[in-house]
């Protein structure tokens, strides 16, 4: 199904090692983005027996082959195809904000400690941030977790960590233009760096849109009166249909509005000045 007119799709990727914050991150991200949700890989992990074991009796749940990578992609096709749908049927693979009405970009939190190891998720992303914690940082965290099944002894320096410099080596190779963030930094930093950088790409998308449209420009003769309600819209002076792009100039008696709204024109008003 194609998308409607006039929508816009942002897809954002947000990796990261084990206990780095990014899973804290995406939820605080998506509930200040409407028309958002997420896409979390912990949710396509295999069954337990399905999962690899290496030489030392260790699982394998750090690889790609743990995953049902084949699977997540489906969720993420079915958003691709219609995201409004997507959200309206609460995927129950993803968390969402409601759709608004006032919103045409729909955006996509891809959220996962293998997700920049998998090129078909990497092509479809705008936005690739990863977030990267020291190994004492790290290992401190991860001992203060209770996992299922619980990590055996020495698991994270015979496993997680060797395999997490590994994947990292790989990723790398394979994606050049990925935002590295200091997970040290407080929630609330990182929270800020990703939020402005993500609403400046869906301004960019919202212009692209308005472009789209020809401008229209109106003039109206006034005698100072600020509102003009015509059949089908209202215009306020001076913040005329707030969320459009608009401009509003006003040269002795005459008030011009410029706008690439294909609102109405007005032709009806309430004062018989006009």
């Amino acid at each position: 199904m194609a998308l409607r007119a006039g929508m816009k799709t942002l897809v954002v990727g947000l990796g990261g090692l084990t206990n780095g914050g990014k899973s804290t991150l995406s939820h605080s991200l998506h509930q200040q983005i409407p028309n958002s949700c997420i896409i979390a890989q912990d949710y396509f992990f295999k069954e337990d027996s399905l999962v690899p074991v290496n030489n030392n009796g260790f699982k394998q749940y750090d690889v790609i082959d743990a995953l049902h990578m084949d699977v997540m992609m489906g969720v993420v096709d079915s958003w691709r195809r219609d995201p409004e749908r997507f959200l309206a049927e609460q995927s129950p693979r993803a968390e969402h904000t409601a759709a608004s009405d006032k919103e045409d970009v729909f955006v996509l939190i891809v959220e996962g400690f293998l997700i920049f190891n998998y090129r078909p998720l990497i092509e479809l992303m705008d936005k690739r941030y990863f977030i990267e914690i020291p190994y004492d940082a790290c290992k401190q965290r991860r001992s203060s977790r209770v996992y299922t099944p619980p990590d055996p002894p020495g698991y994270f320096d015979g496993h997680v960590w060797p395999m997490y410099l590994k994947n990292r080596q790989e990723m790398e190779n394979m994606v050049s233009d990925i935002v590295f963030l200091d997970g040290l930094k407080s929630k609330e930093e990182l929270l800020a760096a990703v939020y402005a950088d993500v609403s400046q790409e869906i301004k960019t998308l919202k212009g692209k849109t308005l472009e789209t449209f020809q401008p229209y420009v109106i003039v109206i003769k006034t005698n100072s009166d600020q509102s003009y309600k015509s059949q089908n819209h209202t215009v306020i002076y001076p913040e005329c249909h707030s969320g459009v792009d608009t401009n509003i100039t006003q040269h002795k008696d005459a008030l011009f509005i410029t706008t690439y709204f294909p609102f109405p024109i007005l032709s009806s008003f309430e004062d018989e000045d006009c």
